[in-house]
């Protein structure tokens, strides 16, 4: 299963959905509004925290119901942990580079399928019992994954420096 977010949106503007690097019109004022810029002049004033949109988007892969299933009949204890309608808490979180829009971060994740699928299979099932041949195909059958376009740090950007 593949989401994909837009961007941010602004209450009571439907067009303000967008793909990050395209500001939107403001009807109102007529100029070009950025929901994303104005999150984070609301939550810096409100909250005295300083946020820092970064020039990334964000892969997020959650083990799939069929790869669940597959980890529980491997180890049946793991079914008193799983909570099969509720996997949220099981996901990862990949910052990739930048991308202009979403047929890039597709064609990445196509390139690039295959240690992210090796670190998911991983988490769950011995590599003894895995495919013979791993394929994007695995991915999108025990991988459920959106992206997002919109990534905010709460921590100084000199914080990974040391």
């Amino acid at each position: 299963m593949i989401l994909w977010f837009a961007g941010a949106s602004c209450a009571n503007d439907q067009d303000s959905r967008r793909w990050y690097k395209q500001p939107v019109e403001n009807k109102i004022a007529g100029s070009t509004f950025d929901p994303a810029m104005a999150f984070l002049l609301h939550n810096t004033q409100s909250t005295h925290m300083e946020l820092y949109d970064i020039n990334r988007v964000a892969l997020i892969i959650s083990p799939s119901e069929a790869l669940l299933k597959w980890a529980i009949s491997e180890d049946p204890s793991l079914a008193e942990e799983i909570d099969l309608d509720d996997p949220s808490d099981l996901s990862t979180v990949y910052l990739l580079p930048d991308f202009d829009d979403i047929e890039e971060a597709d064609d990445w994740i196509e390139d690039n399928y295959l240690p992210i699928l090796e670190t998911l299979l991983e988490e769950w099932i011995p590599d003894d019992n895995w495919p013979e041949r791993l394929e994007f195909t695995h991915l999108e059958k025990y991988a459920e994954y959106s992206f997002s376009n919109v990534v905010i740090d709460t921590v100084d950007p000199s914080y990974d420096e040391d």
